[in-house]
Protein backbone atom coordinates (compact mmCIF):
# COMPACT_ATOMS: atom_id res chain seq x y z
CA UNK A 1 0.00 0.00 0.00
CA UNK A 2 3.00 2.33 0.13
CA UNK A 3 2.86 5.10 -2.50
CA UNK A 4 6.31 4.21 -3.82
CA UNK A 5 5.00 0.72 -4.67
CA UNK A 6 2.70 2.20 -7.31
CA UNK A 7 5.47 3.32 -9.59
CA UNK A 8 5.42 6.34 -11.89
CA UNK A 9 1.63 6.23 -12.43
CA UNK A 10 0.87 6.88 -8.74
CA UNK A 11 -1.85 9.45 -8.03
CA UNK A 12 -2.03 11.19 -4.61
CA UNK A 13 -4.20 9.31 -2.10
CA UNK A 14 -4.64 6.35 -4.47
CA UNK A 15 -3.61 3.95 -1.71
CA UNK A 16 -6.39 5.30 0.54
CA UNK A 17 -9.05 4.57 -2.06
CA UNK A 18 -7.57 1.12 -2.65
CA UNK A 19 -7.58 0.35 1.06
CA UNK A 20 -11.27 1.13 1.53
CA UNK A 21 -12.25 -0.48 -1.77
CA UNK A 22 -10.57 -3.72 -0.68
CA UNK A 23 -12.24 -3.54 2.73
CA UNK A 24 -15.69 -3.05 1.21
CA UNK A 25 -15.09 -5.82 -1.34
CA UNK A 26 -14.28 -8.29 1.44
CA UNK A 27 -17.22 -7.09 3.53
CA UNK A 28 -19.61 -7.73 0.65
CA UNK A 29 -18.59 -11.38 0.65
CA UNK A 30 -19.48 -11.80 4.33
CA UNK A 31 -23.31 -11.72 4.72
CA UNK A 32 -23.17 -12.25 8.48
CA UNK A 33 -26.85 -11.48 9.12
CA UNK A 34 -27.98 -13.95 6.45
CA UNK A 35 -25.66 -16.69 7.69
CA UNK A 36 -26.96 -16.36 11.24
CA UNK A 37 -30.57 -16.18 10.08
CA UNK A 38 -30.17 -19.44 8.12
CA UNK A 39 -29.19 -21.11 11.39
CA UNK A 40 -32.13 -19.64 13.31
CA UNK A 41 -30.05 -16.99 15.07
CA UNK A 42 -32.08 -13.81 14.63
CA UNK A 43 -32.36 -10.50 16.50
CA UNK A 44 -34.71 -10.74 19.47
CA UNK A 45 -35.65 -8.80 22.59
CA UNK A 46 -36.14 -12.00 24.59
CA UNK A 47 -34.06 -14.84 23.10
CA UNK A 48 -30.44 -15.35 24.13
CA UNK A 49 -27.71 -17.40 22.44
CA UNK A 50 -24.49 -19.09 23.39
CA UNK A 51 -21.08 -18.14 22.08
CA UNK A 52 -20.65 -21.61 20.60
CA UNK A 53 -23.93 -21.31 18.66
CA UNK A 54 -22.83 -18.12 16.93
CA UNK A 55 -19.20 -19.15 16.52
CA UNK A 56 -20.04 -22.52 14.95
CA UNK A 57 -22.18 -20.95 12.21
CA UNK A 58 -19.66 -18.28 11.28
CA UNK A 59 -16.71 -20.68 11.44
CA UNK A 60 -18.40 -23.01 8.96
CA UNK A 61 -19.21 -20.17 6.56
CA UNK A 62 -15.92 -18.30 6.84
CA UNK A 63 -13.65 -21.32 6.99
CA UNK A 64 -11.90 -20.33 10.22
CA UNK A 65 -12.70 -19.04 13.71
CA UNK A 66 -13.88 -15.44 13.97
CA UNK A 67 -13.77 -12.97 16.85
CA UNK A 68 -17.12 -12.05 18.43
CA UNK A 69 -17.52 -8.64 20.03
CA UNK A 70 -19.95 -7.90 22.86
CA UNK A 71 -20.65 -4.89 25.04
CA UNK A 72 -21.53 -6.62 28.26
CA UNK A 73 -23.63 -9.48 26.95
CA UNK A 74 -24.94 -7.57 23.89
CA UNK A 75 -23.64 -9.01 20.61
CA UNK A 76 -22.68 -6.21 18.22
CA UNK A 77 -19.48 -7.06 16.31
CA UNK A 78 -17.76 -9.76 14.26
CA UNK A 79 -14.11 -9.73 13.25
CA UNK A 80 -13.04 -11.86 10.31
CA UNK A 81 -9.35 -12.65 9.90
CA UNK A 82 -7.46 -13.21 6.65
CA UNK A 83 -4.08 -13.92 5.16
CA UNK A 84 -3.53 -12.21 1.82
CA UNK A 85 -2.00 -14.01 -1.14
CA UNK A 86 -0.58 -11.20 -3.21
CA UNK A 87 -1.18 -7.49 -2.69
CA UNK A 88 -4.03 -5.99 -0.71
CA UNK A 89 -5.26 -4.34 -3.89
CA UNK A 90 -5.52 -7.44 -6.10
CA UNK A 91 -4.59 -10.45 -3.97
CA UNK A 92 -6.74 -13.29 -2.65
CA UNK A 93 -8.03 -12.98 0.91
CA UNK A 94 -7.78 -16.41 2.58
CA UNK A 95 -9.58 -17.17 5.86
CA UNK A 96 -7.18 -17.53 8.79
CA UNK A 97 -7.40 -18.03 12.53
CA UNK A 98 -7.50 -14.95 14.81
CA UNK A 99 -4.13 -13.56 15.79
CA UNK A 100 -4.78 -13.82 19.51
CA UNK A 101 -7.83 -13.79 21.78
CA UNK A 102 -10.14 -10.99 20.65
CA UNK A 103 -13.58 -12.50 21.42
CA UNK A 104 -15.27 -10.54 24.20
CA UNK A 105 -18.66 -12.32 24.34
CA UNK A 106 -19.59 -14.45 27.36
CA UNK A 107 -20.11 -18.21 26.92
CA UNK A 108 -23.86 -18.00 27.61
CA UNK A 109 -26.71 -15.50 27.73
CA UNK A 110 -25.69 -13.42 24.70
CA UNK A 111 -28.37 -10.94 23.67
CA UNK A 112 -28.75 -10.06 19.96
CA UNK A 113 -31.20 -7.11 20.02
CA UNK A 114 -32.86 -5.74 16.86
CA UNK A 115 -31.53 -2.53 15.41
CA UNK A 116 -33.27 0.49 16.86
CA UNK A 117 -33.88 -1.19 20.20
CA UNK A 118 -32.23 -0.37 23.48
CA UNK A 119 -31.35 -4.02 23.95
CA UNK A 120 -33.69 -4.27 26.91
CA UNK A 121 -37.44 -4.67 26.99
CA UNK A 122 -38.51 -1.63 25.04
CA UNK A 123 -38.25 -0.72 21.38
CA UNK A 124 -37.40 2.78 20.23
CA UNK A 125 -38.74 4.10 16.95
CA UNK A 126 -37.76 7.39 15.33
CA UNK A 127 -40.62 9.27 13.68
CA UNK A 128 -39.32 12.12 11.49
CA UNK A 129 -41.41 15.28 11.48
CA UNK A 130 -39.64 17.07 8.66
CA UNK A 131 -38.15 15.93 5.40
CA UNK A 132 -35.78 18.18 3.52
CA UNK A 133 -36.55 18.91 -0.11
CA UNK A 134 -34.43 16.78 -2.43
CA UNK A 135 -31.46 18.46 -3.97
CA UNK A 136 -30.72 18.56 -7.68
CA UNK A 137 -29.85 15.27 -9.30
CA UNK A 138 -26.13 14.94 -10.05
CA UNK A 139 -25.13 15.40 -13.62
CA UNK A 140 -22.00 14.36 -15.42
CA UNK A 141 -20.57 14.72 -18.86
CA UNK A 142 -18.50 11.57 -18.41
CA UNK A 143 -19.54 8.30 -20.03
CA UNK A 144 -20.89 5.58 -17.77
CA UNK A 145 -17.62 3.65 -18.04
CA UNK A 146 -14.58 5.89 -17.90
CA UNK A 147 -11.26 5.72 -16.12
CA UNK A 148 -10.75 3.12 -13.41
CA UNK A 149 -13.40 1.06 -11.67
CA UNK A 150 -14.63 -2.38 -10.67
CA UNK A 151 -17.14 -4.72 -12.32
CA UNK A 152 -19.64 -5.91 -9.72
CA UNK A 153 -21.85 -8.90 -10.49
CA UNK A 154 -25.60 -8.66 -9.91
CA UNK A 155 -27.63 -11.85 -9.57
CA UNK A 156 -31.35 -12.26 -10.22
CA UNK A 157 -32.38 -10.47 -7.03
CA UNK A 158 -30.25 -7.44 -8.05
CA UNK A 159 -27.88 -7.98 -5.14
CA UNK A 160 -24.16 -7.62 -5.60
CA UNK A 161 -22.69 -11.11 -5.48
CA UNK A 162 -18.98 -10.95 -6.09
CA UNK A 163 -17.26 -9.32 -9.01
CA UNK A 164 -15.20 -9.85 -12.13
CA UNK A 165 -11.52 -10.32 -11.42
CA UNK A 166 -8.51 -9.59 -13.60
CA UNK A 167 -8.75 -12.64 -15.84
CA UNK A 168 -12.42 -11.94 -16.64
CA UNK A 169 -13.91 -14.65 -14.43
CA UNK A 170 -16.58 -14.30 -11.74
CA UNK A 171 -15.33 -14.55 -8.15
CA UNK A 172 -17.03 -14.13 -4.76
CA UNK A 173 -14.27 -14.60 -2.18
CA UNK A 174 -11.46 -12.25 -3.15
CA UNK A 175 -10.73 -8.63 -3.86
CA UNK A 176 -12.32 -7.09 -6.93
CA UNK A 177 -9.94 -6.23 -9.74
CA UNK A 178 -9.60 -2.74 -11.09
CA UNK A 179 -10.36 -2.22 -14.75
CA UNK A 180 -9.54 0.72 -16.98
CA UNK A 181 -12.33 1.81 -19.34
CA UNK A 182 -11.13 3.73 -22.40
CA UNK A 183 -13.95 5.55 -24.26
CA UNK A 184 -14.10 5.41 -28.06
CA UNK A 185 -16.61 6.55 -30.67
CA UNK A 186 -17.42 9.85 -28.94
CA UNK A 187 -17.64 8.09 -25.56
CA UNK A 188 -20.61 5.92 -26.58
CA UNK A 189 -18.52 2.77 -26.47
CA UNK A 190 -15.32 1.74 -24.73
CA UNK A 191 -12.72 -0.96 -24.26
CA UNK A 192 -11.74 -2.59 -20.97
CA UNK A 193 -8.36 -3.58 -19.59
CA UNK A 194 -7.31 -5.23 -16.32
CA UNK A 195 -3.88 -5.84 -14.85
CA UNK A 196 -3.93 -9.14 -16.77
CA UNK A 197 -4.28 -7.39 -20.14
CA UNK A 198 -6.89 -6.28 -22.66
CA UNK A 199 -10.42 -7.70 -22.36
CA UNK A 200 -12.32 -9.38 -25.19
CA UNK A 201 -15.12 -11.86 -25.79
CA UNK A 202 -13.38 -14.90 -27.28
CA UNK A 203 -15.53 -17.84 -28.38
CA UNK A 204 -18.37 -16.34 -26.36
CA UNK A 205 -16.40 -16.03 -23.10
CA UNK A 206 -15.14 -12.87 -21.40
CA UNK A 207 -11.34 -13.03 -21.25
CA UNK A 208 -8.73 -10.54 -20.08
CA UNK A 209 -5.18 -11.50 -20.93
CA UNK A 210 -1.94 -10.22 -22.37
CA UNK A 211 -2.52 -12.68 -25.19
CA UNK A 212 -5.62 -10.73 -26.31
CA UNK A 213 -4.51 -8.94 -29.46
CA UNK A 214 -7.65 -6.88 -30.04
CA UNK A 215 -10.02 -5.61 -27.38
CA UNK A 216 -13.76 -6.09 -27.75
CA UNK A 217 -15.97 -3.03 -27.88
CA UNK A 218 -18.46 -2.71 -25.02
CA UNK A 219 -21.20 -0.23 -24.27
CA UNK A 220 -23.09 0.95 -21.18
CA UNK A 221 -26.78 0.59 -20.43
CA UNK A 222 -29.05 2.29 -17.91
CA UNK A 223 -27.76 2.00 -14.35
CA UNK A 224 -24.15 1.54 -15.40
CA UNK A 225 -24.67 -2.00 -16.68
CA UNK A 226 -22.09 -3.51 -18.99
CA UNK A 227 -23.48 -4.38 -22.42
CA UNK A 228 -22.00 -6.45 -25.22
CA UNK A 229 -23.82 -6.46 -28.53
CA UNK A 230 -26.60 -4.38 -26.87
CA UNK A 231 -27.25 -7.20 -24.38
CA UNK A 232 -26.78 -6.66 -20.63
CA UNK A 233 -27.40 -10.29 -19.63
CA UNK A 234 -24.42 -12.61 -19.22
CA UNK A 235 -24.29 -16.26 -18.23
CA UNK A 236 -22.30 -18.68 -16.07
CA UNK A 237 -22.47 -22.35 -15.22
CA UNK A 238 -23.29 -21.61 -11.56
CA UNK A 239 -22.81 -19.06 -8.81
CA UNK A 240 -19.20 -19.35 -7.58
CA UNK A 241 -18.65 -20.83 -4.14
CA UNK A 242 -15.64 -20.34 -1.91
CA UNK A 243 -12.49 -19.88 -3.94
CA UNK A 244 -13.89 -21.36 -7.14
CA UNK A 245 -14.18 -19.06 -10.16
CA UNK A 246 -16.78 -19.22 -12.92
CA UNK A 247 -16.39 -18.23 -16.55
CA UNK A 248 -18.65 -15.47 -17.90
CA UNK A 249 -20.35 -16.04 -21.25
CA UNK A 250 -22.44 -13.96 -23.61
CA UNK A 251 -24.75 -16.77 -24.74
CA UNK A 252 -27.00 -19.00 -22.57
CA UNK A 253 -26.26 -22.36 -24.23
CA UNK A 254 -25.08 -24.73 -21.50
CA UNK A 255 -24.89 -21.96 -18.88
CA UNK A 256 -27.85 -21.92 -16.50
CA UNK A 257 -27.03 -18.90 -14.32
CA UNK A 258 -27.94 -15.39 -15.47
CA UNK A 259 -26.07 -12.33 -14.26
CA UNK A 260 -25.51 -8.69 -15.00
CA UNK A 261 -22.36 -6.65 -14.54
CA UNK A 262 -22.40 -3.14 -13.09
CA UNK A 263 -19.58 -0.62 -13.25
CA UNK A 264 -18.47 1.14 -10.07
CA UNK A 265 -16.12 3.95 -10.90
CA UNK A 266 -13.13 4.71 -8.71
Amino acid sequence: MKPDCYGPDYKPQEEVVDYFRSAVAVYQQLPTYDWLKEAGIVPSLTQTYSRDQIMTVLRQKHGADVSLGCKGNKFDEVWYHFDVRGSIQTGDFVASIPDGGKTTCPPLGIRYPPKGSSGGGSHTTYNPTHTAAPGPKPTSTLPAFSGRGTLNVLTNDDRVHGCIIGSGTWYVSGTCAKFTATPIDNAKTFTLRSNKGECAVLDGELTCSRSVRKSSVFSADVGGLLAFGNNVTFFADAVPRGWKQQGVFTEPEGHATRLRIRWEGA
